[in-house]
C-alpha cells in the first residue's frame, strides 16, 4: 500500500483495494492510516477523501465540448457538484469537480500549449461548451460502489492523435499525463480513454494502424502506472459529416471493438446512440449517458469482472422457421454472450443490424425485413425477406452481419442499465 508523504486540501488518496484505506506520513513524521471515506483533515489539509482516482484522457469529446445550456430553452445542463468527488485540475491543483473539467489553457505544461485546441486559443469558449461527462460517471460510481469518494484527473486534449499520444517525454501529452498522476499522489484506480475521432477523419495508415498504436500505448500504461493497470474505454460515437466516409468511421468503430473486447482488464460502452452538439462532439445528454455507461465498466473491470459490461454479440447464424406445413421464414439469430445476465428494454422492433460484403461493408444486402427481442434466450431474431436466398447462396462466406455500421446508424437496443452494443461486425454463418 502506498504512503502519502504530502497531501494537500481536497486531495483524493487512492484506496488501497485490499485494506479500503490510505497511509498518510504527518508533518510530524508520524504515520496515519485513514479508512475509506472522508473527509479527512491532515495537518494544514483539510477536505481530504479515500477513494478511488480514475484519469480522463483522451480527446476533445473526454475533455468535454458540450454546450453547457439547452440551445432552445437556455437551462443549464451541466452537473451539480458533488462534495465527496474532487478534481485534479488543469492547472493542477485539487478542487471539488465542476465543469468545465478541462481548462487547457491554465495548465502549466507546455505540451497543451503547443497542440492546437480551441479551448487553449480562447479560454472563454469553455464556460460555453465545456460541458464533460466526469460528473456524470462519478456519480454512478458512486452509486455502484457504496457511495466511494471519486477522484478526477484531467488529461485530455482536443484534436489529438495516436501519433501524438506515443510521443515519449515530459513535453508531450502521454508523459504530462504521468506527471501529473505523480503530482495528484502517484496511485490511480485506473483509466477512462475516448479517442479516436482524428483517426476516424484521415486516411490511409492513421486509419488501418489505429488498433495497434492504440494497443502500443495501453501497454506503455502497464509499464509506467500499473501492471494490470484498469481501463475503461468508449467506442467513437456519431459523425455528421460528408466529408468521411461511413468506411473509414465504422473501419476505426469495429478497430476499437475488437481492441476493447480482447484486450486484458479493459471494458468498453458504446457511444453510437447518443446526441451530438456539432458534427462530432456529443452534446451534455449524450455525455452524461456514456459517463453513466463507462462508471458501470470502470466499476467491472477495477473488481476484475471478465464479462463484458456492454452486451457483446456472439454470432449470427442463419436459422428456418416453420410457420406452417409448406411455409417457412428464413432467420438471422444474433446470440449475446452470457445472455442470463441479459435484461433488455421492451422494444416493437430492433433498429442497427445489417448484413453487408465481409470484405467491403460499404456494400450492404438489403435483406432485413424486421427485428425483434426473443425474450426466452435474450437473442434477436432478425427476418429476412425474399431476396435473401439468392444472396446467401450467391455469397457463401462472405456476408458479415453489422450492428452501428456508418457515421450516423440508428440503434436502439439497450438494457434496463442502459447499456448497449458497441458497433460490430462479425461474419454470418450461413446453412
Amino acid at each position: 500500500m502506498p504512503t502519502y508523504h504530502r497531501v494537500v486540501s481536497f486531495q483524493v488518496l487512492q484506496r488501497d483495494l485490499v485494506s479500503n484505506s490510505a497511509t498518510v506520513q504527518c508533518a510530524n513524521g508520524t504515520f496515519l492510516t485513514l479508512p475509506l471515506g472522508g473527509p479527512y483533515t491532515v495537518d494544514k489539509a483539510h477536505d481530504i477523501y479515500v477513494g478511488d482516482v480514475w484519469v480522463m484522457a483522451g480527446q476533445s469529446n473526454m475533455r468535454g465540448f458540450g454546450f453547457m445550456q439547452d440551445l432552445v430553452t437556455q437551462q443549464p445542463l451541466v452537473h451539480d457538484s458533488i462534495s465527496s468527488v474532487h478534481l485534479f485540475q488543469s492547472n493542477e491543483t485539487w478542487a471539488v469537480a465542476a465543469d468545465p473539467t478541462h481548462r487547457l489553457s491554465e495548465s502549466p505544461r507546455s505540451v497543451h500549449h503547443r497542440l492546437p485546441d480551441p479551448t487553449v486559443r480562447d479560454p472563454g469558449l469553455v464556460d460555453i461548451r465545456g460541458a464533460s461527462l466526469g460528473l456524470s460517471f462519478a456519480e454512478k460510481y458512486q452509486q455502484d460502489n457504496q457511495q466511494i469518494p471519486v477522484g478526477l484527473i484531467a488529461s485530455a486534449h482536443g484534436g489529438t492523435s495516436m501519433d501524438q499520444w506515443l510521443e515519449s517525454g515530459q513535453d508531450s501529452l502521454y508523459g504530462a499525463m504521468l506527471e501529473r498522476i505523480k503530482d495528484a499522489g502517484g496511485s490511480v484506480a485506473g483509466i477512462l480513454w475516448f479517442q479516436g475521432e482524428t483517426e476516424g477523419m484521415a486516411e490511409g495508415d492513421m486509419i488501418h494502424s489505429y488498433a495497434d498504436k492504440t494497443r502500443q500505448l495501453f501497454d506503455r500504461m502497464r509499464v509506467d502506472i500499473a501492471p494490470k493497470i484498469p481501463i475503461a474505454c468508449i467506442q467513437l460515437g456519431r459523425l455528421i459529416s460528408t466529408s468521411v466516409s461511413d468506411n473509414n468511421w465504422s473501419h476505426i468503430r469495429f478497430q476499437q471493438q475488437h481492441l476493447f473486447d480482447t484486450y486484458p482488464h479493459c471494458q468498453a460502452v458504446a457511444a453510437l446512440d447518443t446526441d451530438n452538439d456539432d458534427f462530432v462532439h456529443l452534446g451534455a445528454r449524450g455525455l452524461a449517458k456514456v459517463g453513466r455507461r463507462l462508471a458501470i465498466a470502470a466499476t467491472h473491470v477495477l473488481h476484475g469482472d471478465n464479462t463484458s459490461s456492454s452486451p457483446r454479440i456472439e454470432q449470427a447464424v442463419v436459422q428456418r422457421v416453420q410457420i406452417k406445413s409448406g411455409i417457412s421464414m428464413q432467420f438471422i439469430k444474433v446470440s449475446f454472450q452470457h445472455p442470463e445476465s441479459i435484461h433488455w428494454r421492451s422494444l416493437s422492433e430492433v433498429h442497427g443490424f445489417s448484413v453487408r460484403d465481409i470484405q467491403d461493408d460499404n456494400n450492404e444486402y438489403a435483406v432485413i425485413v424486421k427485428a425483434v427481442i426473443n425474450e426466452q434466450d435474450n437473442s434477436v431474431h432478425l427476418f429476412l425477406n425474399r431476396d435473401a436466398e439468392a444472396v446467401l447462396s450467391n455469397n457463401k462466406n462472405r456476408l458479415c452481419l453489422c450492428y452501428g455500421w456508418g457515421k450516423t446508424p440508428v440503434c436502439n437496443l439497450t438494457t434496463i442499465t442502459d447499456m448497449a452494443p458497441l458497433a460490430t461486425k462479425i461474419p454470418l454463418s450461413t446453412p
